[in-house]
């Protein structure tokens, strides 16, 4: 109140300097106390005018010194402040309750709001999921075309509003995309698919099969997507056959930013097959047991590495230039590695490994040899510098610029290493117990941390683009694993995973396993199936196309089967979205109206 008084005193003092001589007559004090009294006595008290006329009445030329001016004033001051004391009480208790009332307010809208969002999302995934469960339906009964559009649709509605996609629409898309774009090549192997390759330059890809034939595909892209699948088809054509004398081909390897190849088996021999001939040179015969390992260099040279113990060096045209590695006691070489620039290479033994730059051309000694142990595994580092390798002792010894710096115990015999994209750590699983240890360098020394157990690790799988990695076990088990050390566990394949491999697309964060099973399978990082591929027969490999969009997968009895990523397939058809999506939209809703009774 004090505060208020003073305001208004300092408010009013300005008042005198505005009164004019002619104001203050001889009968300035009556009128002016009357005029006061009046304006203090209203029902509604005008109580400025008051106090102005009480304050000129206080200087008019007949004002009295009895102090009735100032009474007059300090009673019209004190009852206007009451007065607005009790104005700003009820004005402060009106805000608490509108502030109360509003907050009420604002927390029933917050309430309605969340039931809204809540019937929205129950609603939309009740849709996607009866959409989904309609398309598996016509897929039933081969209505191929129809389940793929009602399949996207589904798929489309959830993710596009941002909700979370439930299992049964992923696995709707992927088996709609597969039945509909998934197709067997035109020619197969006469027995099993052992292994497939592409050209870094895309276009181009080996197959090789236990029938001792070696084929080279061409595959591209049409101009104009077909009307009837929606989607642009590649192109596959078998280009060439090649057989190596009726011997198992083991191995084949394409030169970087080219398509001549070069294969290597049992005969004892390597050959190239150059881009633009249509015969094969055949090198001259410098093994004298099985080639395994062939491997195009950066400098366009050629290693090839046999079952006699050796590692031999080859000219671009097949000219033999050196006997790189000889190993003292012939035994087999069983593993031939780059780093990922092609500047160093490992080559292993089960008793010796071998290491040293592609650029020199003199014979090699062995990095590391044993006579009363076995070398299980070992493992070159993405910039060549280091080389790991596990031992039947259960040591695992680790190299540095050809020098050894360090000792790790693996606890049992550890068969899967790899290091990590950006060789910052390294990984070592062991096949019998499930340790697994992730090692990392602090300061001068390397550090390992004991990671989550897996029943038998059997292999190592690191993603280029992404803070991922997988591990497969013996329990058939794959283990995606981040960056912050949290694991997803698969359990879907019945049989032994028999290859792994994350998206080269850096915009798919998605992977896929093969099994003996006889499916291939494409997960997402979170661990959501996308797509099953039922093969029927064991597979022996699969792998993404260079570019990612689509998948190769080649079978134990010969066949190879391609068909587009989810991820490849969601792109294209959003791209080609028509009336007969919209089609389907209507129908799909006359169908819920009515299971609905609306």
């Amino acid at each position: 109140m004090k505060t208020i008084r003073q305001a208004l005193m300092l408010a009013l003092i300005g008042i005198l300097p505005a009164l004019s001589v002619a104001q203050l007559d001889s009968t300035c004090y009556e009128r002016m106390i009357l005029k006061g009294k009046r304006a203090y006595e209203k029902e509604k008290p005008d109580f400025k005018t008051a106090i102005n006329s009480f304050i000129v009445a206080r200087y008019c030329p007949d004002s009295k010194k009895d102090g009735e001016v100032e009474r007059l004033i300090n009673k019209a001051l004190t009852a206007w402040v009451d007065t607005l004391d009790t104005a700003l009480e009820e004005v402060d208790s009106l805000y608490k309750v509108t502030k109360l009332l509003l907050e009420d307010t604002v927390r029933f809208a917050q309430e309605l709001k969340k039931q809204r969002d809540t019937a929205t999302l129950n609603s939309t995934l009740f849709y996607g999921t009866y959409v989904a469960n309609d398309a598996r339906s016509d897929l039933q009964d081969s209505l191929l075309l129809p389940a793929l559009m009602k399949a996207f649709h589904a798929y489309d509605t959830l993710k596009r509003t941002g909700m979370p996609i439930p299992p049964n629409v992923y696995v709707a898309f992927g088996e709609a995309v597969f039945y509909n774009f998934g197709k067997k090549l035109p020619y197969r192997h006469r027995s099993g698919v052992i292994d497939i390759g592409f050209a870094d330059t895309a276009g181009c890809f080996f197959s090789i099969g236990r029938d001792s034939a070696l084929y080279l595909w061409n595959y591209q892209m049409p101009g104009s997507s077909s009307d009837t699948l929606l989607l642009p088809s590649v192109q596959v054509k078998r280009e060439r056959v090649v057989k190596d004398r009726e011997h198992y081909i083991l191995a084949a390897d394409f030169k970087k930013n080219s398509n001549n190849l070069a294969f290597g088996g049992r005969s004892n021999r390597a050959y190239i097959l150059p881009e633009s001939s249509s015969y094969t040179d055949s090198l001259p015969v410098r093994h004298r047991a099985a080639v395994v390992k062939v491997k195009w260099l950066p400098n366009d040279m050629l290693l090839t590495a046999g079952r006699d113990g050796k590692v031999n060096l080859w000219d671009e045209n097949g000219n033999f230039v050196d006997t790189i590695v000889e190993e003292e006691r012939g035994l087999p070489f069983v593993d031939l590695q780059l780093s990922k620039d092609g500047a160093y290479a490992l080559a292993r033994t089960m008793r010796s490994i071998y290491y040293w730059e592609t650029g020199r051309r003199h014979r090699v000694e062995a990095l590391t040899a044993v006579d009363t142990m076995l070398i299980y595994s070992a493992a070159l580092s993405s910039n060549g510098k280091m080389v790991l390798a596990s031992y039947s002792n259960k040591d695992v010894k680790l190299w540095d610029n050809a020098a050894e710096v360090d000792t790790f115990k693996a606890g049992e015999a550890a068969l899967a290493l790899q290091f990590s994209p950006d060789d910052n750590y390294f990984l070592i699983g062991s096949s019998q117990n499930g340790f697994i240890q992730k090692c990392h360098k602090e300061a001068n020394s390397w550090k390992a941390e004991v990671l989550s157990p897996q029943e038998g690790v059997e292999q190592f799988v690191f993603s280029e683009h992404l803070p991922y990695f997988l591990t497969t076990g013996s329990d058939y088990s794959i283990q995606i694993r981040n960056a912050n050390g949290e694991v997803v566990i698969i359990k879907k394949h019945k049989a032994p995973i028999t290859s792994l491999a994350f998206s080269p697309n850096e915009r798919d964060s998605a992977f896929i396993s093969s099994s003996l099973d006889g499916t291939v399978n494409v997960w997402s990082v979170e661990g959501d199936l996308l797509m099953e591929m039922k093969l029927g027969s064991a597979v022996a490999k699969a792998v993404f196309t260079m570019d990612g969009n689509y998948i190769l997968a080649a079978t134990e009895n010969g066949e190879l089967v391609q068909v587009a990523t989810p991820r490849y397939a969601y792109d294209k058809l959003s791209e080609r979205k028509d009336y007969r999506f919209k089609k389907v939209e209507k129908e799909i809703k006359k169908k819920i109206d009515k299971l609905l009774d609306k």
